[in-house]
């Protein structure tokens, strides 16, 4: 509901839940490259979580084609 302010539920019943849920995806992965961004700046201000090296790692894996 926190997404989707002012809606009702019969609304958000009519929504494409496999296109919501791969927008959401997006939107984590835009989060944690971000995120690894202000790492390499700053190693020792951001520390990331081992979960968000696993998706740095398939996202990487992703883009190479492997």
């Amino acid at each position: 509901m926190r997404r989707f302010p002012g809606r009702t539920l019969e609304e958000l019943d009519q929504i494409d839940i496999g296109r919501f849920m791969r927008a959401v995806q997006a939107e984590r992965m835009e989060s944690v490259e971000e995120r690894r961004k202000a790492y390499l700046k700053d190693s020792k201000a951001t520390k990331l979580t081992d979960a968000e090296w696993e998706q740095i790692d398939y996202h990487e894996r992703l883009l190479s084609g492997e």
